[in-house]
């Protein structure tokens, strides 16, 4: 009787053994899979992101820089007729956030609206978002850049790009620059944190999920 019972404890514990194995498999898999930009976010990280300040009324957001060569202003043509929206005419022209503090290893979604509206053309266009990353120092070390989406001529659509921090980075900063010589507007914009934090493994990337149980007292005290 003795040695049934401690068989079948045996199997329950090799069973309970197995399905944490399968679990963390699935969260393994699913971590690779996984694309920050389509997932839930949290607020927006950037001061001033719905563009509503402008305390010197120089026609740009308090906080926000230019390249300095015009072509940027804070208007009222917004996707619901409420608030503000900023105007960015010409292929080099952008406009950047101010710096936010951000972890290593965690990823950042930017996502905005945007649509053409430079009436002498009538067409698409296309923007990128830039991911401009600092150290410690406040020294900007990288710049990753999101792909060309498309803004449509007269119609709102989203733009959407996430990037993981990578080691170093304290500070994150989003530049918006449109690729054509046309006049895009932007609404909507936010900068948030997605995803699950997960510490690193050590000399991988993996996720990892630890466990841990008290093996004799599981066996009922039989080893």
């Amino acid at each position: 009787m003795r040695k049934r019972l401690q068989r079948l404890q045996r199997r329950r514990i090799v069973s309970v053994v197995i399905i944490i194995a399968v679990l963390i498999l699935a969260v393994r898999v699913a971590l690779n899979q996984f694309d920050p930009s389509l997932t839930l976010a949290g607020p927006s990280l950037v001061p001033n992101s719905d563009f509503a300040v402008d305390a010197d009324n120089d026609k740009l957001p308090d906080g926000w820089i230019t390249a300095g060569v015009g072509g940027i202003e804070r208007g009222t043509f917004t996707v619901d007729g409420n608030g503000y929206g900023v105007f960015i005419n010409g292929v080099n022209n952008w406009l950047k956030t101010p710096y936010v503090a951000v972890q290593p290893g965690n990823s950042y979604r930017v996502a905005f609206q945007a649509l053409a509206d430079d009436q002498s053309k009538r067409s698409p266009t296309q923007v990128e978002a830039w991911f401009h990353w600092r150290d410690e120092r406040g020294t900007e070390f990288s710049i990753e850049y999101g792909a060309a989406q498309t803004v449509p001529f007269g119609t709102w659509a989203e733009t959407r790009v996430a990037k993981t921090a990578p080691d170093r980075a304290l500070q994150l900063a989003i530049s918006i620059h449109p690729l054509t010589d046309d006049r895009i507007v932007v609404d909507a914009f936010s900068v948030s944190q997605v995803g699950v934090a997960v510490a690193p493994w050590p000399h991988g990337k993996q996720a990892a999920v630890a466990f841990s149980f008290d093996y004799e007292t599981a066996m009922g005290g039989l080893v």
